[in-house]
């Protein structure tokens, strides 16, 4: 019985990692598919891929850089979401995106960006 039980136990986690595998390789391969139609951009030539904008100085190619200008800031304090007593601080920071030359360092497109979380200060009773 004990045997029966070690055999069986072990092809279950043999099916089941199996089918972990195939499933993450179809998803990988799901990816490609959405990716490319993605980044694909139909022309009069055909079918050519989108690069980073070239440095209009050197012409060396560019990478999309951020740069976080402020500190993580209180925007707002709101009652607690998750616990029955406190508050939740709403907290923002600031900065700018832009494309940045490998070559000579050159930024272009530079624009404003900010991103915000949320950092629970709530409690429960004592």
């Amino acid at each position: 019985m004990k045997k029966t039980c070690i055999i069986l136990i072990s092809v279950l986690m043999l099916v089941f990692a199996s089918g972990s595998v195939f499933a993450q390789e179809s998803e990988r391969l799901g990816n490609v598919v959405s990716t490319s139609s993605v980044l694909a951009e139909e022309t009069d030539e055909g079918i050519t891929p989108r690069r980073a904008p070239v440095c209009q100085l050197c012409g060396g190619s560019t990478i999309l850089t951020r740069e976080w200008t402020t500190d993580w800031f209180v925007q707002a304090e709101v009652e607690c979401t998750h616990k029955p007593y406190g508050t939740d601080l709403i907290l923002q920071r600031n900065g700018l995106e832009y494309y940045k030359c490998t070559s000579c360092g050159t930024r272009q497109g530079s624009h404003s960006i900010s991103t915000q979380k949320t950092e629970c200060h709530g409690y429960y009773a004592r």
